[in-house]
């Protein structure tokens, strides 16, 4: 079966087909997998915008997206993807992720802890006319990998009701 060319109308894609969508997406996995910061930036416009939720982080540009893949890739020199489903729609590919990393290398002024952590997540990948990211949002819980890495209380720990009391009187008397 032949797959249709990605072509535009009207400022927005027309639907690719499922397998070039699917493509697409292992295609940037692979990317993320290789550990080549180059290869992941390569997937997005020139003035494309990562937008990392969980790490309240905004890449603006190709150069800035490189930066922060390599930033990311060398905190978790052994991360590994893997993508659960897909959805698409007529200018955007959404995945579903898991990922698998140790944490070897500075995150945020965060020396290495040594701790083996997975995160999932979802990404929604807006594309240009050309095929390529204009724009993506990475949506994963930040607080539940800084935890992992023992940066916050482990989720109903004494601690965590502790400081969510203080908090609360804090809150109160404002």
């Amino acid at each position: 079966m032949r797959e249709r060319p990605l072509t535009a109308f009207k400022g927005r894609l027309r639907a690719m087909a499922a397998a070039a969508r699917e493509q697409l997406m292992a295609s940037y996995q692979e990317a993320w997998n290789s550990r080549e910061p180059a290869a992941v930036a390569a997937f997005f416009t020139p003035g494309a915008t990562y937008d990392d939720r969980g790490a309240g982080e905004l890449a603006e540009g190709r150069e800035a997206i490189e930066a922060h893949a390599a930033s990311v890739m060398d905190a978790f020199p052994d991360l590994r993807f893997e993508v659960v489903r897909a959805a698409h729609g007529d200018d955007f590919t959404a995945g579903e992720w898991r990922a698998t990393m140790t944490h070897r290398g500075e995150l945020s002024g965060l020396g290495p802890t040594g701790r083996r952590l997975s995160s999932a997540g979802v990404d929604v990948a807006t594309l240009g006319e050309d095929g390529l990211i204009t724009h993506l949002v990475s949506y994963y819980d930040g607080a539940a990998i800084m935890r992992d890495l023992g940066l916050l209380p482990k989720r109903g720990s004494r601690l965590e009701r502790t400081l969510l009391r203080a908090a609360s009187l804090t809150r109160r008397r404002s």
